[in-house]
């Protein structure tokens, strides 16, 4: 059998490969996505090579404080916003929503209002699909999931004394990883703003 799976964009942009049907639980071979010009340069026969930063997770006490920043400064309306455009190339939306964790580390992602009146459960597993993809991509935590919408969250050391204050881990204190969180899953239940309201998933 396959060793693992290329997807070849018939387009000069990323393509994240999902799973939208759900039908790939059982899949256990990685899955990459690649743009049509990266598959120009790759030969019959040549060896390519992909590197992860390595990262480190979020502990239970540090989401829970990240989900609480989160819910003051969408009660203050000071979180940053992001509209999703579903006609917009993948990489335009990670490249904005990097440059949006760079300067605020929490950003609050959205489809617009019309989606956000609606909920099913199908529809909050396409916005969880959604914001796992641009979290992995980009190196992020889904810090809260709800109607149309998700807050992403990564720490920007950059940004001195206005970044949040974590507790450093072991490893951190050691020297050996720098302070940048990873992560992928959904927040639990919060209360506060009806619109960051996380949703039981």
């Amino acid at each position: 059998g396959a060793v693992g799976l290329i997807v070849v964009n018939s387009e000069d942009t990323l393509l994240s490969p999902g799973d939208s049907a759900r039908e790939g639980s059982d899949i256990e071979i990685p899955v990459v996505g690649i743009r049509s010009s990266d598959a120009e340069q790759l030969a019959d026969g040549a060896m390519a090579s992909l590197i992860f930063q390595r990262v480190a997770e979020l502990d239970g006490d540090d989401r829970k404080m990240v989900r609480s920043e989160a819910m003051l400064r969408g009660e203050a309306n000071t979180l940053a916003m992001m509209l999703l455009d579903d006609q917009a190339p993948s990489e335009q939306i990670l490249m904005e929503m990097d440059l949006l964790l760079s300067q605020h580390e929490l950003v609050r992602a959205s489809f617009g209002e019309e989606m956000e009146s609606t909920f099913t459960l199908l529809e909050i597993e396409d916005v969880i699909d959604v914001a796992t993809v641009i979290a992995d991509n980009l190196g992020a935590h889904v810090i809260i999931v709800g109607q149309g919408m998700f807050v992403l969250y990564r720490a920007s050391p950059s940004l001195g004394d206005r970044c949040i204050l974590l507790q450093p881990t072991e490893a951190e204190t050691e020297g050996d990883m720098l302070p940048v969180r990873r992560g992928s899953s959904p927040g639990a239940p919060s209360p506060g703003d009806p619109s960051l309201r996380a949703s039981s998933v």
